[in-house]
């Protein structure tokens, strides 16, 4: 009976940990998405450097968002991967015909997944109050 009652704690424990990072990473993809609609609409107007790369900034984490259901508890390795399939579609452009990279789209790329680990630390510290 105790050990029933102890393995039933231990498996909310985990759903409510996985819910709430789930509803965290999920809100933050939702602001992140929004954000990059709006500068979208900012870049129409205005021919700003940072404006044309902040969409770089903004996929790294709203990738990781949809990577994150599969990441296994390793958030760091899958952020890491995100930032590097971002940079790498950067680096494809180079062989494309329209060529369109741009350095700076790789260095807001890199700053993304500064973010990202930061919004990681946060859950992290967050969640252990639980």
């Amino acid at each position: 009976m105790l050990i029933s009652l102890i393995c039933e704690y231990v498996k909310s424990q985990a759903s409510s940990k996985w819910l709430f990072a789930a509803v965290y990473y999920g809100g933050l993809a939702f602001c992140c998405y929004f954000t990059y609609l709006h500068i979208m609409e900012l870049r129409e107007y205005s021919s700003n450097l940072m404006f044309n790369a902040a969409p770089n900034f903004l996929a790294v984490p709203i990738t990781f968002a949809f990577a994150f259901p599969v990441a296994n508890d390793n958030r760091k390795v899958t952020a890491l991967f995100c930032a590097l399939g971002v940079v790498g579609y950067e680096f494809m452009q180079l062989g494309m015909d329209e060529r369109t990279f741009d350095s700076l789209d790789v260095l807001f790329s890199v700053i993304g997944y500064g973010f990202m680990l930061l919004a990681i630390k946060v859950e992290k510290k967050i969640a252990s109050r639980f």
